[in-house]
């Protein structure tokens, strides 16, 4: 029999003391019964910036401590009760595939039955066997998504298919190195204006920040100026952001750049998006109202702008939470995919990166992550960018399909059914060595090293 395992989570510096100063932990952890124990300065790597919570005791303690440590996050930043905030689960990466599920459909009932969005991240944390996964929501479905995750955990340790050491911090531990493969993007970009400054800021010194962001999303991020966008009719001071991949990696980079622009010391309070064409006011305004908290205090407001003389990207001012507009901008560019436009490249979009209404954003990157997008501790308003994430010799698995969609393309192994007649082999090219495989030839070329589920998991 296994051991009973603790819920860890990450929590922003700067709301440690929100949480537990002035004899707040010993509170939580005489009301909850469980003990809980924040990080020291060696019991994390020194590229995380957040510290590592970790609650242990029995299930019904740990939820009374989460629920605990929410209600207090909530009240410090004048979060109304019933709206939505963030909290960062830190799972281990050897069973982040066991969370996601086959085709996605453990994530799926996850998600529909806590009523919360899970974002789980595709890289490890730097110098850690962790993924950090976002669980968005209210605060009694954050606490559902939690605990159904945790379940997931549990039965792992009860097999002995976890040990207490994978949830410690031990210097020097990192995943296990697992083949990938991507998919050629063709989605229609996300494409921002932004000013000269924000620029600036998000390409950072030497352009190290803007790498980060790369690598963590696995989007493809550059700016484009005036000579480049004629039709635009750009200032000087004004640029145009693009981002580009699959539209998990797209999201995953949207998300990346506006909570790292909401750390800016004068973060921007809109955020203006190019639209693609087609998409009416109507269907605009619907999406940016759905996204608008019931609070005014997480209102979001729009201002629609047309083309300007010699374009056909009409564009959107979103001011708001910036959890309500990365919400809007990307139910906006779900939409366009559905639309099939791309304004910029005239690509057609790929099906997949969404399951049932819900997109599960598990950005996948052939290289290293910097700061992760989802770890930006609890709570919303002002989102904290702290958790790292690994280099890319990192288990990564795939990200869950939709209902309909296939997850793997060999000669009758698709993990749930067989080949249809007809159907042409799926072949996917390694990007560490560059062969490439049909599913079986995979199978036969990694049997040696990993078992038979992890090499379905790893081609899903």
């Amino acid at each position: 029999m296994g051991f009973t395992i603790p819920w860890r989570c990450l929590v922003p510096l700067d709301a440690v003391e929100t949480l537990f100063g002035d004899a707040g932990l010993e509170a939580c952890c005489r009301e909850s019964g469980a003990q809980i124990h924040v990080s020291a300065e060696d019991e994390a790597p020194q590229t995380l910036s957040d510290k590592i919570v970790t609650i242990s005791g029995s299930v019904p303690q740990k939820q009374d401590a989460c629920q605990r440590m929410l209600e207090n996050l909530w009240r410090s930043q004048g979060i109304p009760p019933d709206d939505d905030g963030l909290f960062v689960v830190i799972v281990p990466s050897s069973v982040v595939g066991a969370i996601i599920g086959p085709k996605g459909v453990k994530i799926k009932e996850i998600m529909q039955t806590s009523g919360a969005d899970i974002n789980m991240g595709r890289e490890a944390i730097i110098g850690m066997p962790d993924n950090p996964m976002v669980v968005s929501g209210t605060r009694e479905q954050i606490i559902v998504a939690t605990n159904m995750s945790m379940a997931v955990l549990q039965e792992f340790a009860d097999r002995d298919r976890l040990r207490e050491e994978d949830f410690r911090y031990i210097p020097g531990r990192t995943p296990a190195a697992r083949p990938s493969f991507r998919a050629p993007s063709s989605s229609p970009p996300a494409r921002l204006i932004v000013s000269r400054g924000i620029a600036g800021f998000i390409i950072g010194k030497g352009g190290q920040k803007i790498r980060e962001l790369k690598e963590q999303s696995g989007a493809i991020i550059q700016f484009r100026n005036a000579d480049e966008e004629p039709s635009l009719g750009l200032t000087d001071e004004e640029r145009v952001l693009e981002v580009r991949g699959d539209p998990e990696q797209r999201g995953q980079g949207v998300r990346a750049l506006l909570v790292e622009m909401d750390q800016m010391p004068e973060p921007p309070k809109e955020t203006r998006l190019l639209l693609a064409p087609g998409l009416s006011t109507s269907s605009v305004t619907q999406i940016v109202a759905s996204a608008s908290g019931a609070a005014a205090a997480m209102e979001l407001k729009s201002t629609m702008d047309p083309p300007r003389p010699g374009s056909n990207e009409p564009s959107v001012g979103l001011e708001g939470p910036v959890f309500a507009r990365i919400k809007a901008i990307l139910a906006l560019l779900s939409l366009a995919d559905a639309n099939g436009s791309d304004p910029a490249a005239k690509e057609a979009p790929p099906t997949g990166g969404h399951v049932g209404d819900r997109h599960v954003a598990v950005a996948e990157s052939e290289r290293d992550r910097g700061t992760h997008p989802g770890a930006f501790g609890l709570g919303e308003p002002k989102p904290h960018m702290g958790a790292h994430a690994a280099p890319s010799q990192q288990f990564q698995p795939r990200s869950a399909h939709s209902d309909g969609e296939a997850a793997a393309g060999d000669e009758g192994v698709r993990a749930g059914g067989a080949k249809e007649e007809g159907e042409e082999v799926e072949r996917r090219t390694e990007p560490e060595t560059g062969k490439s495989y049909t599913f079986s030839e995979f199978q036969v070329a990694f049997r040696g090293t990993y078992t038979e589920q992890e090499i379905i998991d790893y081609w899903r």
